[in-house]
């Protein structure tokens, strides 16, 4: 008897989320094509010591190159802890 019940109530619980996945009408998407370009440069100069100075410096454009999209320059002065590690603050 519990079988019949349990079976019973899973049919009838598949069959309402059916019912209602159904019902949920999804929203059409358009479909935007946008393709962009970015240019980046970076450089990393050593001034003295344990000191130097990074540069970084993107160039984006967008739709296939023919309209400027941002231009963006960042400075920062670095300090070299060892070979392996340096920190950048800028």
């Amino acid at each position: 008897m519990r079988f019949r019940f349990l079976f019973w109530f899973a049919a009838v619980s598949l069959h309402q989320r059916m019912l209602c996945a159904q019902s949920i009408e999804t929203p059409i998407r358009d479909q935007v094509d946008q393709i962009h370009a970015w240019y980046v440069w970076t450089g990393q100069y050593p001034i003295r010591g344990k000191w130097g100075l990074y540069t970084e410096y993107h160039f984006r454009r967008a739709n296939l190159m023919s309209e400027f999209q941002q231009s963006l320059l960042r400075l920062g002065a670095e300090y070299r802890i060892s070979p392996q590690l340096s920190g950048i603050l800028g």
